[in-house]
């Protein structure tokens, strides 16, 4: 199941934001939101995730005091 299921799912061009990702999954030390801004403008940002330019209105990071990742509704619905 992890091999086929889910490894497929948490695989992105960033592959080393990807793993650290699914360790912090596998440790439940990781945090996503929401971070809807005022306007569309303010929400277009690189994913951290896959690297398109496109409106980013999650963020995610890796531990209680780690950086903010910026990453896209496909990239957190992944």
């Amino acid at each position: 199941v992890y091999s086929e299921d889910i490894l497929p799912c948490l695989t992105f061009p960033n592959a080393d934001l990807s793993s650290r990702i699914l360790t912090a999954i596998e440790q439940n030390d990781v945090t996503m939101e929401a971070c809807h801004m005022r306007t569309i403008d303010e929400n277009l940002k690189v994913c951290s995730l896959t690297g398109d330019l496109c409106q980013c209105d999650y963020r995610v990071r890796l531990s209680e005091n780690g950086e903010w990742y910026p990453i896209s509704r496909l990239s957190r619905n992944r």
